[in-house]
């Protein structure tokens, strides 16, 4: 495990936003202090190390909210974070900073993923009537994609990599239509097609 990956994965999000300078998180919620916001519209999951402003619709991960709020690059925010965390990174190898964005990108996929594929595993369930068994299907989706985003999307990218690019597409332009498609499509096929 690279320096980078050492301190992401030992770090908190709402460690972060406090020391960021943001208040009080409640159920989940805290104000976009950034912008001045006096509302509960940011959410923070600090199981999945994730943000995301709604009114703005914007988030991501521990470094995505520290860029956010400071502004600078990845590097930047990393060693910002390395300070907090108490280890010097002023001086990173290449290879970190490969591996950093590596895995920066594949967090930031796993949140547009999420967020499309609850959209559709939503519409799917509204729509397949209560004794389908296919609904276990989109039942245990919403489940997995609680507990664990990138697992989930992982997953699904290793089995289905068509169908996981289209729905990290219609999470990262937020197409709702586009996500509801996807559900109805996923559901026409076949029994067990829809299963990862």
């Amino acid at each position: 495990m690279t320096a980078a990956q050492t301190i992401l994965s030992g770090t908190s999000i709402v460690e972060v936003w406090h020391a960021l300078g943001g208040g009080e998180i409640r159920h989940g919620r805290g104000q976009a202090f950034w912008r001045g916001g006096d509302g509960w519209s940011a959410s923070i999951d600090d199981n999945r190390g994730l943000w995301f402003d709604h009114r703005d619709c914007v988030g991501g991960g521990i470094l995505d909210l520290i860029q956010h709020v400071r502004g600078g690059t990845r590097v930047e925010a990393l060693q910002w974070l390395g300070t907090l965390a108490g280890v010097r990174l002023d001086h990173l190898p290449e290879r970190d900073r490969n591996a950093m964005g590596v895995a920066w990108r594949t967090n930031r996929e796993a949140f547009y993923f999420a967020r499309a594929a609850a959209e559709m595993a939503v519409s799917a369930l509204e729509s397949l009537p209560t004794e389908d068994p296919e609904r276990a299907v989109y039942t245990t989706l919403l489940a997995n994609l609680r507990t664990s985003s990138l697992a989930e999307y992982l997953e699904w990218r290793d089995r289905q990599p068509e169908m996981t690019a289209a729905l990290v597409y219609a999470g990262r332009q937020h197409e709702r239509r586009l996500q509801i498609g996807l559900a109805n499509y996923v559901s026409t096929q076949e029994p067990g097609d829809a299963e990862r």
